[in-house]
């Protein structure tokens, strides 16, 4: 089976990859099963293909790493996740900073209320970063680094929220956890925290995942963390209508919030690290029932997404009308990441166990031709695209070896995944214009 899926989801990523004019990788992995492929240019200037060795940097897949660090140390009864976060914070803050963690928030007193598990579970009420902000200052600042002190000097400090009473994406709560590991690991400063001890202290083996920290992401794409190359990409309107405009940021910095989104691995790690969350190998069965109980997000970013601790649950895209809500096979439990320059998501299929993974040298696609992608508003629909077809065809060689299993059936056809059937009324132009809309790159260039 996992040869056919292998052969067969290569086609389709080869396809796909022409199609968008970017790299990608994808991977399934179990310990008696794995599929590793990978396609497309990743670097534009040379012309280089990405491998199966290649690196992409993953964003916020890094919470779920720094997650489990908590966690174990929660196990190891170093960390009491009910304990107000300021027993971990407040010494490191003071002497890094000159201010407790409620000093730090405005001397706002909910803040001694926040928990270690309120941070975990986005329940903590602290803002997250500026992002038009970041982007314009990443893109001005190419030869500088923004730390985990320049996220927490410059982040808003009045709560959304009163500490668990509603729930918001927040990168900053995950900056947060990372110095609660500093301080309670006895550590002089961020930047001395390894970031792979958790998998390493359990002895799962990944060789290819790396954490970058100061520097340039050039500094990674040589052998033997043979990271992409990114690209930056958004469109930009002129009297001929949209143009796509590309940036290769790898120059630029590569530590990406730390402990909140700096993770760079092939997918095949990647699947491998979440399967073995999933088959308790990095946290206690117990541990793992508390990580997923999901809540909804409440406000800001992707209200109503299920979170719980460190991990996120939702459907595949383009799934049959129906399917989602009573197949478990329908559903990925891990984490999605995007940087400006690349993306992916990885997790592992809620009833089958099996760690997926899949990765884009891109945060959007890089097709200008026209007689590929008609419009490039388009590239933005690469992701949900590429999943949709890899996960349908994964799943339609599955079934021929697994008839005890109902596997999901998808709609790769929908509308909203680039079939155009007419040319009055395009509706799939108007979705993406809307999703180019609320990007925050649609306003600042």
């Amino acid at each position: 089976m996992a040869a056919e899926i292998t052969r067969e989801t290569q086609k389709i990523l080869d396809s796909l990859t022409a199609k968008y004019n970017t790299s990608a990788s994808f991977s399934l992995y179990s310990e008696t099963f794995q599929v590793s492929i990978a396609s497309g240019v990743e670097n534009h200037a040379t012309g280089e293909k990405a491998t199966t060795k290649s690196t992409f940097p993953s964003g916020s897949e890094t919470k779920s790493v720094t997650a489990v660090a908590v966690l174990q140390l929660a196990e190891e009864g170093k960390i009491d996740l009910d304990k107000p976060a300021s027993t971990y914070l407040d010494d490191i803050l003071q002497k890094k900073m000159g201010k407790t963690f409620s000093g730090l928030f405005n001397n706002d007193q909910r803040v001694e209320t926040i928990t270690t598990r309120h941070l975990l579970h986005m329940q903590a009420g602290v803002n997250d970063y500026d992002n038009n902000a970041l982007i314009a200052w990443t893109l001005e600042h190419p030869n500088e680094d923004k730390t985990p002190w320049d996220f927490l000097n410059e982040v808003n400090k009045t709560l959304m929220f009163t500490p668990g009473q509603g729930q918001a994406y927040t990168s900053i709560g995950y900056i947060l956890l990372g110095l609660e590991l500093v301080q309670v690991l006895g550590l002089e400063d961020w930047d001395k925290y390894d970031q792979a001890s958790p998998f390493k202290k359990r002895n799962v083996s990944l060789p290819n995942t790396y954490f970058p920290q100061n520097g340039p992401c050039t500094g990674y794409t040589a052998a033997p963390t043979n990271m992409i190359e990114q690209y930056l990409s958004y469109p930009k309107l002129s009297w001929h209508g949209f143009e796509l405009h590309v940036d290769d940021i790898t120059p630029c910095s590569c530590l990406n919030g730390w402990t909140c989104g700096n993770v760079a691995w092939t997918t095949l790690d990647a699947a491998k690290f979440f399967n073995s969350i999933a088959t308790a190998k990095l946290v206690k069965p117990s541990t793992l029932g508390e990580m997923v109980k999901f809540t909804p997000m409440t406000v800001g970013w992707s209200v109503g997404l299920p979170y719980g601790l460190g991990l996120m649950t939702y459907p595949y895209a383009s799934l049959k009308a129906g399917q989602n809500k009573s197949n478990p096979i329908a559903y990925m439990v891990g984490h999605g990441g995007e940087d400006y320059g690349s993306q992916g998501q990885a997790g592992w299929n809620a009833g089958l166990g099996i760690g997926t993974a899949m990765a884009f040298g891109s945060a959007t696609g890089l097709q200008t031709d026209k007689s590929v992608l008609k419009d490039v508003r388009l590239n933005y629909l690469m992701s949900s695209d590429m999943e949709c077809q890899l996960m349908e065809k994964t799943f339609e060689v599955a079934a021929k070896y697994r008839t005890d299993v109902a596997f999901p059936q998808f709609n790769c056809s929908n509308p909203y995944l680039l079939v155009d059937n007419d040319d009055d009324d395009d509706t799939i132009l108007d979705d993406a214009t809307l999703i180019f809309q609320k990007r925050t790159l649609r306003e600042l260039f």
